[in-house]
């Protein structure tokens, strides 16, 4: 298993734009395919508010993950905006079974909407 975890630091509901395959793809062919979409994250295809969730996805299914410039809005603040980031890693090199991948999704002081990802576990 492969730990996915996608925190959002905004105060904007968020739609990760969370990909997945079981295929080694570039990121035309990941973000193309509406079968990698993964939209499931706590039982919801959104990620609220400042809260966080936590996927587990079988390694052989986690070949190629990434994010196509998550998506941000707020009905309360009229804010809306994407990410500027698109982020593509493959288990062949980026990361291995049992290691957690995170992804943060925040504003940065300029408040442009920003991707970045790490990763921990030992290899």
């Amino acid at each position: 298993m492969v730990s996915i975890v996608l925190t959002n630091q905004t105060d904007e509901e968020m739609d990760p734009k969370f990909y997945r395959s079981s295929s080694n793809l570039d990121f035309d062919t990941l973000f193309i395919d509406p079968t990698n979409l993964y939209q499931n994250f706590n039982g919801k295809t959104t990620i609220p508010a400042k809260s966080l969730a936590t996927i587990s996805i079988p390694f052989a299914q986690a070949t190629t993950i990434g994010t196509d410039q998550a998506a941000f809005a707020s009905l309360t603040t009229m804010a809306h905006g994407r990410s500027i980031e698109i982020i593509i890693l493959h288990s062949a090199h980026d990361f291995t079974q049992n290691q957690t991948v995170t992804f943060t999704f925040y504003r940065d002081t300029l408040n442009v909407y920003r991707t970045a990802y790490s990763i921990t576990g030992t290899p």
